[in-house]
């Protein structure tokens, strides 16, 4: 007994050192984020008209972001056409969601994106249909899962800011937790030939911290049951982790460290959002076959 309590008070100990440090060793990091939090959620509150533009805007910059990234295996998308055409998604979408009238016009632009091969024929590039690839995968990629989040806020029918904030939270706290965990108690390597930095104890950490947020917010967001919550927090710790790993292999192919510079201390774009990007697809998915 005497062990044990000894062993908290040194845990305890150790976790506020660790905390004092990393505070101010990543103060840059922690300011910004707030800042950058700040703004997500008075948006998303705010209306629903101001959450498309906060969201829209982030697909536009992600798309660009990813494009100026591909570059540096020398392969130029046209950085305008895919932005257009990764809004003109994006926005049909959240018309389709909210009022079901646009699904024709959804269609037929899904399938008019193979098209996007034949203007490469003309701009005279080397790689031409590697960025034919690029183009199209910026789309899928960036449009696709900021895309999935009107599913979110539309499944109860109407706009709800509560929901699609209790998932941005859920997609926090489990990057936030993993983080601390890993840095604590972190051991076993989680993919080590991807991301040597994460963790097993990582995950799990941020697994367990999810899901209890998740009972909370059930208690509070009436519109889904707590069993709903709970697997909606699975889900996002599962592929948010999958987001985050692709995110590092893409990274790691380009042998770069950071997708950006957008916001200080974080990254860019698809550092950010990375496990939402994977995340928000499997939340929708679940909340539309369920029909909850």
């Amino acid at each position: 007994m005497i062990f044990f309590f000894a062993y908290f008070a040194t845990l305890r100990e150790n976790f506020f050192l660790f905390l004092i440090d990393t505070i101010f060793k990543m103060k840059t990091r922690i300011f910004s984020g707030i800042a950058f939090g700040v703004i997500m959620i008075a948006s998303i509150w705010y209306s629903e008209w101001s959450y498309l533009i906060i969201f829209g805007l982030l697909t536009g910059l992600g798309i660009y972001e990813f494009y100026s990234l591909l570059a540096n295996q020398d392969i130029h998308p046209s950085k305008v056409t895919g932005i257009i055409i990764g809004l003109a998604w994006y926005a049909l979408v959240f018309l389709y969601v909210k009022n079901s009238e646009t699904s024709s016009y959804l269609i037929l632009l899904l399938l008019l994106l193979p098209l996007l091969a034949i203007p490469e024929l003309y701009r005279k590039q080397h790689g031409s249909f590697r960025n034919f690839l690029g183009l199209t995968g910026g789309i899928i990629y960036l449009a696709g899962g900021f895309s999935a989040l009107h599913f979110i806020a539309y499944a109860s029918g109407n706009y709800s800011y509560e929901t699609i904030l209790g998932f941005i939270f859920l997609q926090w706290s489990a990057d936030t937790f993993a983080y601390f965990s890993g840095a604590l108690f972190g051991k076993h390597k989680l993919f080590e030939r991807i991301s040597p930095k994460k963790t097993w104890e990582g995950s799990v950490g941020g697994a367990v911290m999810t899901i209890l947020i998740s009972f909370i917010l059930s208690k509070y967001i009436l519109f889904y049951s707590t069993m709903d919550w709970i697997i909606i927090s699975i889900l996002v710790v599962i592929f948010g982790a999958y987001g985050d790993l692709c995110e590092s292999m893409l990274k790691r192919n380009l042998n770069i460290k950071d997708s950006g510079t957008l916001i200080p201390g974080h990254g860019g774009i698809l550092d950010r959002f990375d496990g939402l990007l994977f995340s928000a697809p499997a939340v929708a998915a679940y909340l539309l076959l369920v029909g909850a």
